[in-house]
């Protein structure tokens, strides 16, 4: 039997004529012929039904049988092995010895087909086995054949030689010329797998003239394959492309886009020990192709291997004219892709790639605590917030913007944006929006008595709001008074320190953290130092972090206006990067970190942004483009 649902020949595997086996498997042949799988599935079904209601065990076993064509139709071999399975032991049960050993050759064929090449041979042992207590020479040979094809997927040539010997004697014994045929090309492959391209091309050829007797198209197709590989081997390659183009023609006709492929895979070998490497790389391509087209997985491999040993390799690096590359550049350094980010002449070097993942109990460090971040509408205080909330925190976070009413129109964000953004993020955050101004007393105790009542405790706060001094916004920087830039400073540290204060009744004793975020050089008021150090004494820990040049919101609207760029800054997200790291810290860690960290930058305690770049605490760097620095 001949088609895609047909496990007769090439299709499965082996050289047993599926109509030749008796009503059993002609009923079931006719079930699934010239239908889809689908269809095939649906019918099989029905039929199974209707025998297992009258109790007819050969018409349940022609049924499953059919099933496992229509299975293999789909590509479910696992599925269309249990069902082959299954009509075995129907098979045995009714006394059809005959008929099981072709259900057994079906199985070892799926077995091949899946890689199962242990299995496979075990079942075409058990087959020979019984063919031999049976007598039935014919059926022998097909167990033989398969026996020989297990051994070559198991590569063991010698054994695959005597099964196949054995098997083109039993066939010509029994004047079965397509089994014969089979034989013969098996043996060929075996032969060429020891090196014997004389010999495998003879028993090739006769496997050729025998398919053309038996007038086996597809068979005859197999044959030429093997007779141009043993062409190749034996280094003739112009016989090679007359065998391989030869296959090639009937697999079109045939429409085997699987059986073409194969024949231009050999046609490329040919063409490549001609010395014609670029028609090799095209028949190679083709090949993958068809492959793919037919969805042969273990061809796809083939032929990209094939591809890949004829593409030209890249220049040696001693190959390469450093001359040529311009900047006294003589080799690809890390990071450099030649063509891309580099010359395009630089040897290329092997790198590896590494790829760390996380599980959620890991990144959500800080589940459960509660948090408080001051003017969290943009900029720091907000990338404060988000990682804060990424890391699993509750976070409380306070502003004078609300929806409709920014309070800077030209970054029209809010503190209910900042809040909402939170469930993007990934995290198991909570975020609670609170509409305030920290310069208010009243404001700043109500906060205090809603976070104390929900919770019961503070873990973390962020004083990141600033409390600006009162100025004549009509008058220009400097015709401000002088006292604008002390009082500004003053009202600051004075407004902060009253929040901490008020908040320190419910700070977490030994968990307890204060982050106040200044400026460089501004954070070392004398309040602060003495509210640091009375919190010391009750395990809550007050530090002041100076973020670096930061890329918000209102520099990036800036630089758009003047045409400026801007290179290597701080992320938002970088200071709450290194807000949940210390947050993350055990009681003992954290005590250590704080006392010699009174005051420090975000990069003494993150290091990496988010998208790999390392921030160096106390170096001042200089970028000439990108993310690439030169230390001073």
């Amino acid at each position: 039997a001949q088609g895609p649902y047909a496990f007769a020949g090439m299709a499965a595997g082996f050289d047993f004529s599926w109509r030749e086996a008796g009503p059993i498997f002609l009923s079931a042949d006719d079930l699934a012929k010239d239908k889809r799988p689908e269809v095939v599935l649906t019918a099989a079904k029905e039929q199974l039904d209707v025998a297992r209601e009258s109790g007819d065990k050969q018409a349940q076993a022609s049924a499953l049988l059919a099933s496992t064509l229509g299975y293999l139709g789909l590509g479910a071999s696992e599925k269309a092995l249990l069902t082959a399975g299954d009509a075995r032991r129907l098979l045995r049960d009714v006394g059809r010895s005959e008929d099981e050993v072709t259900a057994v050759l079906l199985i070892a064929a799926i077995q091949l087909r899946s890689g199962a090449a242990e299995d496979a041979l075990c079942a075409a042992e058990e087959s020979l086995s019984i063919c031999k207590e049976r007598g039935d020479r014919k059926a022998e040979a097909s167990s033989q054949c398969t026996l020989a094809r297990s051994y070559l997927q198991l590569a063991r040539p010698e054994e695959a030689l005597r099964a196949a010997s054995a098997a083109a004697s039993t066939a010509k014994l029994v004047g079965d010329k397509r089994a014969q045929a089979g034989a013969c090309v098996l043996a060929s492959q075996a032969l060429a797998s020891t090196g014997s391209a004389v010999t495998a091309k003879g028993r090739a050829e006769e496997g050729v003239a025998l398919y053309k007797t038996a007038g086996d198209k597809h068979g005859e197709a197999q044959a030429l394959r093997s007779l141009a590989e043993a062409h190749v081997l034996k280094g003739d390659a112009a016989a090679a492309l007359t065998a391989s183009g030869d296959a090639a023609a009937l697999s079109v006709a045939l429409g085997d886009d699987a059986g073409r492929a194969g024949s231009l895979c050999i046609t490329a070998e040919a063409q490549r020990l001609s010395g014609d490497s670029a028609a090799a790389l095209k028949s190679a391509r083709e090949a993958l192709m068809l492959f793919r087209k037919a969805g042969d997985n273990k061809g796809v491999q083939l032929a990209k291997e094939k591809c890949a040993a004829l593409r030209s390799k890249s220049a040696a690096a001693s190959d390469v004219d450093t001359a040529s590359l311009g900047a006294g550049i003589s080799k690809a350094g890390a990071g450099c892709i030649p063509g891309v980010s580099g010359p395009g002449g630089l040897a290329v070097e092997p790198w590896v790639n590494c790829l760390r993942v996380c599980g959620t109990a890991e990144s959500k460090r800080l589940s459960g605590m509660v948090a408080v971040v001051t003017g969290a509408s943009r900029g720091t205080g907000k990338g404060t917030a988000q990682m804060l909330a990424q890391a699993g925190a509750v976070v409380y976070v306070t502003g004078r913007s609300s929806t409709g009413s920014p309070t800077d129109p030209t970054v029209p964000s809010t503190v209910d944006d900042t809040a909402a953004g939170f469930s993007k993020l990934g995290g198991t955050g909570v975020g609670v929006a609170v509409h305030m101004d920290h310069t208010q007393a009243d404001d700043n105790r109500a906060l205090v008595d809603v976070v104390s009542r929900n919770h019961g405790r503070l873990d973390i706060l962020v004083n990141n709001a600033p409390c600006n001094a009162p100025a004549d916004a009509s008058a220009a920087a400097w015709l401000q008074p002088s006292s604008t830039g002390s009082d500004l400073v003053a009202s600051t540290a004075f407004d902060r320190t009253a929040q901490t204060l008020q908040f320190a009744p419910c700070l977490r004793r030994g968990r307890g953290l204060v982050v106040d975020f200044a400026e460089a050089g501004a954070h070392n008021s004398a309040s602060g130092a003495a509210v640091a150090e009375n919190l010391r004494d009750r395990s809550v820990h007050l530090l002041s972090m100076a973020p670096g040049c930061v890329k918000s919101e209102r520099s990036m609207v800036s630089a758009q206006q003047v045409g400026a760029k801007l290179i290597d800054l701080e992320s938002t997200r970088f200071s709450g990067q290194a807000v949940a790291k210390i947050a993350a810290m055990d009681p003992a860690e954290l005590s250590r970190f704080s006392s010699s960290h009174r005051a420090l930058c975000t990069a003494a305690a993150a290091r990496f942004e988010l998208d790999g770049y390392t921030h160096e605490a106390d170096v001042q760097t200089f970028a000439t483009s990108g993310r690439t620095t030169f230390v001073r």
